[in-house]
């Protein structure tokens, strides 16, 4: 009662801007400035101290979402309010943060990103950083407009933003944030791209806020600004859009760029020797420490095996792996159907599960071999995890301790693999994709078979030939080559004949095309 009656008075003060915070233990030192609200049971407490309570907070046991709340936005914090909770109270107390908490703009566009969580449940750790990293960028390109403006002499306001009479201000923040402080040749194109889609994300937002509010003149003022926006896009956002193209084309795609397979050899060889040992361990008490070395070696072994991205692997659902373990994707009759000796024996090598791909609504597979099933029970083991400091309430197979609700890094985990394995250079999900996308356009496979192939990766035939596999340039040189020799005789014509003969030295059969000056 007491905490409720100090939070009522504080929301109130909050709202009349005062400074004059009532906090349930004062002490001399204190200051405005270093008290932060617990977001669960809304009490007062010094930001350095916070932890103690955090450790104490009756929600440490009930969900295990304790977070601390700036006095920014206490006014309109509630527990039922999941954006409030999840984004606005984890940005950093610097100047862009402190507009991601407070400018309504800001916080539209966010609540809208937010609210794609709905339908993409086992996503949710990446559209809570993806929201957050796109509001940081519209509050730094609102700063950087509002900047441009001030040069002018004209104070403006973020809404300004989508107004078509201040678009050469836009241009110019766009331009100052995508390039290097101190080269200002160093286009950051992708920087510079994300900033462009934002703005179009923002104007749809405010759009529609506009019209709710039945405010249709602003409305028709974001129509006019998207006008102008789509003129000035191939002027404004085409270098970038070059730069990205031609990175791609020129960097990504050289067989220079595929991985070692002498590293590749010895991470694999390292992630099965580390992973037997652990999980052959009769006596081992499972601690944080080896739940984060396996988690990170299986997480490591399957994102490799699989050529999967790095964020698909480390997202599996505990309810997903159950479906696997139980070979709910392998029913009888259909394994009955396979007569390949071979293939028969692939069958009992795997666990196969599947799990969100890119899209919406598409499902990829997840080859999980035999030498990793013995560790992923380890991992979902209820009181493995209750030891190592998983939150009960953590839905994913690879989460992260410390009781977080979210999962690991994929790319981090890898690094840390390639790290202990002794490599001086990290092998990467993209570069893994590269590799196996080179290596299965290079066989003779039947169109019949290709299509499992792109659907276990996750993306289509064109995608596969113009993104990931390296051009064929020893095909391109002996299929096409011969023909445009044949060609090249400046100026002479020639003609084919059906004249086969033997070469002597190597009984190798010629075939004769005479050319006739």
């Amino acid at each position: 009662m007491r905490k409720k009656g100090i939070f009522t008075l504080n929301k109130h003060r909050l709202g009349e801007k005062s400074c004059e915070i009532l906090r349930e233990r004062q002490t001399s030192k204190s200051q405005s400035d270093d008290i932060v609200m617990c977001g669960y049971c809304h009490g007062f407490y010094s930001k350095p101290f916070f932890h103690r309570h955090k450790s104490k907070c009756s929600a440490a046991e009930a969900s295990g979402n304790v977070v601390s709340v700036p006095l920014s936005i206490a006014a309109q914090h509630s527990v039922d309010d999941d954006f409030c909770q999840n984004i606005l109270a984890k940005f950093q107390p610097d100047s862009v943060g402190k507009i991601c908490q407070t400018m309504d703009m800001v916080k539209a566009v966010g609540r809208y990103l937010y609210a794609r969580r709905h339908r993409k449940q086992s996503k949710f750790p990446d559209i809570r950083k993806s929201c957050m990293r796109d509001m940081r960028r519209l509050a730094s390109l609102v700063l950087a407009f509002q900047t441009a403006a001030t040069e002018d002499g004209k104070m403006l306001v973020a809404e300004d933003m989508l107004d078509r009479r201040y678009f050469p201000y836009l241009e110019t923040a766009i331009t100052t944030l995508s390039r290097n402080a101190d080269e200002q040749a160093n286009l950051k194109a992708g920087t510079k791209l994300g900033l462009g889609y934002i703005v179009k994300k923002a104007a749809k937002v405010m759009k529609v806020e506009y019209l709710i509010a039945d405010n249709d003149d602003k409305a028709r003022s974001v129509d006019n600004f998207v006008t102008v926006l789509e003129l000035q896009w191939p002027s404004l956002f085409g270098d970038a859009e070059y730069k990205v193209t031609n990175d791609r084309q020129e960097r990504l795609r050289k067989p220079a760029e595929l991985p070692v397979e002498e590293d590749i050899a010895t991470v694999r060889q390292y992630m099965l020797e580390a992973i037997s040992g652990m999980t052959t361990q009769e006596y081992l008490f499972w601690t944080s420490s080896e739940f984060n070395v396996l988690r990170n070696l299986v997480v490591a072994r399957l994102t490799l095996f699989n050529a999967r991205r790095g964020g698909e692997p480390s997202r599996l659902l505990l309810s997903e792996w159950q479906d696997a373990e139980r070979d709910v994707w392998l029913p009888n009759s259909s394994v009955s159907l396979v007569q390949d000796p071979a293939e028969q024996v692939l069958i009992g090598k795997f666990k196969i599960a599947y799990q969100a791909g890119k899209g919406k609504q598409h499902l990829v597979s997840l080859l999980i071999p035999n030498d990793c099933v013995d560790a992923m029970k380890i991992l979902c083991s209820a009181e493995v995890r209750t030891n190592s400091g998983v939150c009960s309430s953590n839905p994913f197979v690879f989460a992260y301790t410390q009781r977080s609700n979210d999962h690991v890094s994929g790319w981090h985990a890898i690094s840390d693999v390639c790290q202990k394995a002794g490599l001086t250079t990290r092998i990467t999900a993209t570069e893994m994709r590269h590799r196996v996308s080179t290596y299965y356009a290079s066989l003779e496979v039947p169109e019949a078979e290709r299509k499992y192939f792109y659907m276990h990766m996750g993306h289509s035939e064109a995608m596969n030939m113009n993104v990931y596999q390296c051009p064929m340039a020893v095909a391109a040189i002996t299929k096409v080559g011969k023909h445009l020799t044949n060609l090249d005789s400046a100026g002479n014509k020639f003609y084919a004949t059906n004249d086969w003969q033997n070469c002597q030295p190597c009984n190798a059969s010629i075939y004769f095309v005479h050319v006739v000056n």
